[in-house]
């Protein structure tokens, strides 16, 4: 024993950080469990999505890979978007002396609330490996105008 109070401890600067890094994932998982593991409160999973401001337009993509194309369902209106998914298999194989039956599920869910106002009719989708692209032209409310000063 005597011999460890006597070790010599090499300080290090970033030791405090190890501790807040906890903390900080703690508080965070506690407020937004879902964003942590992905599922949301109905079981489906949260799917990534990326918006990118293209001027006029927005442009919004969401990694959904293994559903078709049949199985989307997406929703636009005002500064919100809805996209669902959801593909249920059901394989099974009856032979002689063997049975087997395999179920599958797979789903997604994400309300993505835009940064402005856009016009829902103009919405144009494209699903394409396994990434869903939404393209919707911004409302004129929300276009920047130059005000000339008097």
């Amino acid at each position: 024993m005597e011999k460890e109070k006597n070790k010599v401890r090499i300080y290090d600067p970033f030791d405090v950080f190890s501790g807040m890094d906890k903390l900080m994932r703690s508080a965070l998982w506690s407020m937004h469990p879902d964003r942590y593991f992905g599922i949301s409160e109905n079981g489906f999973n949260i799917p990534d999505a990326d918006i990118i401001d293209e001027g006029n337009s927005l442009q919004i993509k969401l990694d959904m890979p293994g559903v078709d194309k049949k199985d989307l369902d997406l929703k636009v209106k005002n500064n919100l978007v809805i996209v669902k998914a959801e593909k249920n298999e059901d394989n099974e194989v009856k032979k002689k002396n063997y049975y087997s039956r395999e179920r599958a599920s797979i789903g997604y869910y994400r309300e993505i609330e835009l940064p402005e106002e856009v016009k829902s009719e103009t919405a144009k989708a494209k699903y394409e490996n396994g990434t869903l692209t939404i393209t919707v032209d911004k409302s004129e409310k929300s276009k920047e105008n130059s005000v000339k000063i008097e």
